[in-house]
């Protein structure tokens, strides 16, 4: 693309005109020569008009275009993951958590994947490295709550004591003992 052709392909992204953006990048992604970039914005493109079903094919050219995008992992590795293809998705997450092991985003996509897919060691490791970039959410201690739980780990119920002790953290802890399948929900409440 030629400096006016970005700078034209910028207006439409920041005014949000999707449907000039995609004619742009289309054009652009029909060039022998054309750059990761490109597909992988096209990609996005799609998915905000409404089209996110279009965008993996478009993430999986910009990943042979440049096996080193890690935007383009995450992408295709989210795109996967939405239809069931738990195998390829966590194989694309592990592939931009090696590429940006420090990008808070990367490692929680990651790490909601192995939990999500039951896989408890994988998950432990993954949610680890997610509560060491400080997770004010307590979204890491419930997931290491979760595995703990469906692992049958004894530290368990000093996790959910812990937990129980947030008040803003009670309806996502309650949440969380429900849907393991070794958690217990206590009768009294007193005894979260």
């Amino acid at each position: 693309m030629t400096p006016a052709q970005v700078e034209l392909l910028q207006r439409a992204i920041a005014a949000a005109d999707w449907p000039a953006a995609e004619a742009m990048l289309r054009r652009a992604a029909g060039r022998r020569d054309a750059p990761a970039s490109v597909f992988y914005n096209l990609g996005q493109v799609l998915a905000r008009l409404g089209r996110a079903g279009q965008s993996g094919p478009w993430y999986r050219k910009a990943l042979a275009a440049d096996p080193r995008h890690a935007d383009a992992w995450c992408e295709y590795a989210a795109w996967l993951a939405v239809r069931g293809e738990t195998g390829p998705a966590l194989a694309a997450w592990e592939r931009a958590v090696a590429l940006r092991p420090d990008h808070r985003a990367t490692l929680l996509g990651h790490a909601r994947l192995t939990l999500r897919a039951g896989l408890w060691t994988e998950a432990r490791a993954a949610w680890r490295a997610v509560a060491g970039d400080g997770d004010a959410t307590g979204e890491a201690d419930l997931a290491q709550l979760r595995i703990a739980l469906e692992t049958g780990d004894p530290e368990a119920p000093a996790r959910r004591r812990c937990l129980a002790a947030r008040p803003d953290l009670r309806p996502a802890l309650l949440k969380t003992i429900t849907r393991t399948a070794r958690g217990a929900v206590p009768l009294r409440p007193a005894d979260l």
